[in-house]
Order: structure tokens, then C-alpha cells, then sequence
């Protein structure tokens, strides 16, 4: 009997062109469609970077593998195509959520350069192939060639980019994309890959950019790298976000062990222990790796130079401020978040790691008693929540203690109120130790600490301003750029906040353009008058 093909379709999955299907068994195979980030619900890519859009791939052809009969438990090898190695530590991030608990498999990392230099094709390409699997009785050969893409096409300038909308996939390399749908851009981005295939460079898994290799002419006419004088490259490519910094530089998820009554508390403890473990071994190793990432940026201050926000007081804020001026040497938001945190975590990395040393199995308990000793990245969610219920709390006392410096048009009381204003910026911020404010005293060096943390702001406001506004922040980066602001997050919605934070971005604005000294200091006192109160709440 001679073997017969057998589509495979279902609704869990983005449905396919007329022209294709999901996935075809043929004689003891499964041949996979390309599978991408789109919600099978609404049919929009998702939102929300590499990881939304990885997670809701996978997830995808996850589904295709189910109605096949399949797995993805049943992948021997995986295959994976970055054109920018900055997205392989988030990447990483849920793929392990998916295989972290599957027996290892080989696996290449592989960097994939666009034909049209001009334009970088910010996306992620995933290969799962050579599948073993059993359906039914049998055992067959599932070769999936299942192709995951994220898709956000960018123009370069300088080191700088501008991010295009996940709608506009047109790609600018053909006018007729123009019009097309969701599913025919799928089918345009597999045409892209062909075409790039002759340029495809592979190496090991890493977060270091990979080079690019010289091509040369074959007799038959057919360019082909010529890897015999490849170098490492000058400068890695740029953060493929400009306003959200890389994933890795949050904590990472913690899936705890939900206790079944029948099951031994001894073995549960076991099991929760193990939980937390890789939790840390993620944290941990996610703070070497952004450390890797911030030292190849090219677009990033070098580790030695003070804050940011000391900078921001000279021309880098002046370049910023105005879209005039030359951004050749102005970082992004995305890296300047990524400096600030690394440096974080690296200064707290020996106190934690003794505390790890000394308490071992009951960190996660320590560390609710010494909650700011920890990395950003190796902070369990109830640390977050004390962390913040503490400054949230320290933040109302200061508010009350503010409201006794009645702020109207006399001379001597606007005097008072600049006496204890920066003070309570600090407080309210979290800034310096709780044992000055039962003191009664200001933290130390508060007016340099609210100088700088003000700059900081308004360098931060003026990048959300130019670079897509609070709509192109992720929602993590919703909360913490609202908690930097000195707004209320626990126990708020993401919604209610992003429109709190839109609302400071908006308020802090200057009235209008004008000498660049006088915008900055119209906007630092505008910064100022949103952190005391003085414009109503937010």
C-alpha cells in the first residue's frame, strides 16, 4: 500500500495561506509550516519584544506537534538563527521554559546578516529539526523544519535606530509588500530567508555579535563566504530596542512547586528548593551576561565613566533634547538602563554571594531582611513587594510631613519649602538609609542626590518623548519607570499605570522649544514640581 499525506490543522495555531497547511504526515513523517509569535486568537503579533513573541511561537508550533501526534518533548536537535546576537539571552530565557526540564539536545546558534545592509531586520529565526517521535504504536522520524520568526524591521542611522511597527512589514525591498496580510508576510519572510541563505554564518551559542564574513565569486557564478580572513568584528550590532533594555536584566520568572495534599512535605521542600536554585542560577548568570552585553555595546558609555545622570548636566542631555543635533555619540535609553543595572548588580554581586555562601537552602528568607543586598536580577517577587511597600510607605510620610510647609507666594515660606525639597526627594524615592528620616534628619549629600536623580528623569522623559512614547515600553518597564518617578505601584493595574506614567510624560514637557539651557531648566523644574506634589497628583 502506497503511503498517503495527511494534512494537520487546528485552531490552537495561526491558520495557514490557502496555498499551505500547518503541517503534512507523510510515510512516518511530520513536515511542519513555519510557526511565528501571532496569538491564534486575534491574529496580531504579539507584543511585548523576543520573549512574548518566542513564548507565543513555541507555543505554536507546540500545538502543530500535539495535533501530529507529537511533542515537543520528542526534539533532538535545535537549530537557531539570530540576526542579532542582544536577543539571545532573553531568547534563552523561555526556551528554557519550554526545555528546561528535557534531556539536553544539540544545539547551534547561528547569526544570519540581511542582504540589505541598510536595513536591519531585527527578528529571530528558530529551526527544530530531526524529531523522533512516537505516534501511536509507531515510531516515526518527525523533521519539522518549523521556521519561528520575530519580525521588527528597523532603519539603522549611525549606531542608532528607529523601531518600524510589527504591522508595517513591508520591508521596504519591495513596494508590492505593501498590501499584504499577516499570514502573505509570513510567506515573504521565508523568501527573505532564502535569500540571505547564502550569507547565513554560523557559530556557537553566545551573546558576543558574530561577523561577517567577505563573499567571494565561485567559478559557477554563485557568491559564498570567504571565511579564510574573517576578523572579529570593531562593534557589535546595537540593542534591538531602543527604549526597553534586555530582558535579562530583570529577575527572571519563579515557577513555584504547588504542594499536592498527598504528597510528602519532605519532597515538596525538595522540590521547592530546586525551584529556587535555578532561579538564582539564572539571576546570577544573567548578571555576567548583561556584563557581556554592556562591554561590547558600542553604544554605551565604557564602565569607568561616571552615572549617566552626571552626564546628563553637559551635551549629552542637550543632544538628546533636540533631534537636530548629532546622536552619534548619545546612547539609548535601552543602554543606559543596561549600564545602570549591571552596575548595580556587579557592587551588590560579593556581599550576595556570601550571604549565598553562608545561608545556602534559606536565602530566599535572608534575603526578606536585607532585601536591597541582592542583584536586580536575583530578587524573588516577595522581596520585590517589601522593597516597595517599604518606599511606598516612607514615600506617604514624607507627603505629610510636606504638607505642614504651606507653598504660596511669600518669600520666606517658598524658602522653606526649597529648604526640605530635596530632602524629600530623596525619601520618596528611596533614596539613602531609613535611619536619617527617624533621625530627623536629611540623607546624606541630598541636594546632589536630588540634582542628579532629576536630570536623570528628564533625560528619561525626553528619550520616552522621542523614542515612541510609554505605548513602546513593555510592561515591566511600565512599573519600573513608574516606581523611578516616585508613583505608587503596588496594587495597581498595568493599565492605570501606563496612563499615570503618560500623564508625567506629558506634564514634564517643556511649553515650548527654545535655548536649550532654558528648556533644561524649565524641564528640571517641572521634574521637581511633580516630585513635590506641586501639580496635583499623578
Amino acid at each position: 500500500m502506497s503511503p498517503t499525506k495527511e494534512a494537520v490543522l487546528t485552531q490552537n495555531s495561526p491558520a495557514p495561506l490557502p496555498q499551505f497547511s500547518q503541517a503534512i504526515k507523510y510515510n512516518g513523517m511530520v513536515y511542519c509550516s513555519g510557526s511565528i509569535g501571532i496569538n491564534p486568537a486575534t491574529k496580531e503579533l504579539v507584543k511585548g519584544g523576543v520573549q512574548p513573541e518566542t513564548r507565543a511561537a513555541i507555543k505554536n508550533l507546540s500545538a502543530v506537534l500535539e495535533a501530529a501526534g507529537s511533542s515537543l518533548n520528542n526534539i533532538v536537535k535545535v537549530n537557531v538563527f539570530l540576526t542579532t546576537m542582544d536577543d539571545f539571552a532573553p531568547m534563552n530565557q523561555v526556551y528554557d521554559e519550554f526545555f528546561g526540564s528535557i534531556n539536553p539536545k544539540p544545539r547551534i546558534t547561528s547569526h544570519i546578516t540581511p542582504v540589505n545592509q541598510s536595513i536591519n531586520h531585527s527578528r529571530f529565526f528558530l529551526e527544530f529539526s530531526y524529531i523522533t517521535a512516537l505516534v501511536g504504536n509507531s515510531l516515526m522520524s518527525l523533521n519539522t523544519g518549523a521556521r519561528l520568526m520575530r519580525v521588527q524591521p528597523t532603519l539603522v542611522h549611525g549606531i542608532h535606530h528607529r523601531s518600524s511597527s510589527a504591522s508595517a512589514i513591508a520591508l521596504r525591498l519591495s513596494p508590492s509588500l505593501s498590501q499584504i496580510s499577516t499570514n502573505s508576510r509570513v510567506a515573504s519572510l521565508r523568501f527573505l530567508y532564502r535569500n540571505n541563505a547564502s550569507q547565513t554564518q554560523f557559530r556557537p551559542a553566545s551573546t558576543s555579535s558574530a561577523s561577517r564574513p567577505k563573499l567571494t565569486n565561485t567559478p559557477n557564478g554563485n557568491r559564498t563566504p570567504d571565511r579564510s580572513s574573517e576578523k572579529p568584528p570593531s562593534s557589535p550590532e546595537p540593542l534591538s530596542d531602543p527604549l526597553n533594555p534586555p530582558a535579562s536584566t530583570r529577575p527572571p520568572p519563579l515557577d513555584l512547586p504547588v504542594r499536592d495534599p498527598a504528597t510528602n512535605i519532605f519532597f515538596h521542600l525538595i522540590e521547592l528548593g530546586k525551584a529556587y536554585t535555578t532561579f538564582y542560577k539564572t539571576g546570577l548568570k544573567a548578571v555576567f551576561i548583561n556584563r557581556r552585553l554592556l562591554r561590547d555595546l558600542r553604544d554605551t558609555f565604557p564602565p569607568n565613566l561616571p552615572s549617566p545622570a552626571a552626564l546628563t548636566r553637559g551635551s549629552s542631555l542637550k543632544t538628546t533634547l533636540s533631534p537636530t543635533l548629532d546622536k552619534s555619540a548619545n546612547p539609548t535609553r535601552a543602554s543606559l538602563l543596561l549600564r545602570d543595572r549591571v552596575r548595580h548588580d556587579i557592587s551588590r554581586l560579593p556581599v550576595f554571594a556570601l550571604i549565598v555562601l553562608i545561608c545556602g537552602e534559606f536565602t530566599p528568607f535572608v534575603v526578606l531582611l536585607f532585601p536591597q543586598l541582592t542583584p536586580y536580577t536575583c530578587r524573588i517577587p516577595a522581596q520585590v513587594a517589601v522593597i516597595r511597600r517599604s518606599i511606598e510607605s516612607r514615600r506617604a510620610a514624607s507627603f505629610r510631613a510636606l504638607s505642614y510647609v504651606d507653598n504660596n507666594s511669600s518669600s520666606s515660606e517658598s524658602s522653606a519649602l526649597l529648604k526640605v525639597a530635596d530632602g524629600h526627594i530623596c525619601r520618596s524615592l528611596g533614596l539613602g538609609s531609613t535611619l536619617w528620616d527617624k533621625m530627623g534628619f536629611d540623607v546624606l549629600f541630598a541636594k546632589s542626590r536630588a540634582e542628579e536623580v532629576v536630570s536623570r528623569i528628564v533625560q528619561d522623559d525626553i528619550m520616552l518623548r522621542n523614542g515612541g512614547g510609554v505605548s513602546a515600553l513593555i510592561d515591566d518597564e511600565v512599573v519600573l519607570a513608574c516606581e523611578e518617578r516616585g508613583i505608587d505601584t503596588l496594587g495597581k493595574d498595568i493599565a492605570s499605570l501606563r496612563d499615570r506614567l503618560e500623564a508625567w510624560v506629558t506634564k514634564s514637557k517643556p511649553s515650548q522649544p527654545g535655548d536649550v539651557e532654558m528648556v533644561l531648566k524649565e524641564a528640571a523644574d517641572r521634574v521637581r514640581g511633580l516630585l513635590l506634589g506641586l501639580d496635583g497628583p499623578i
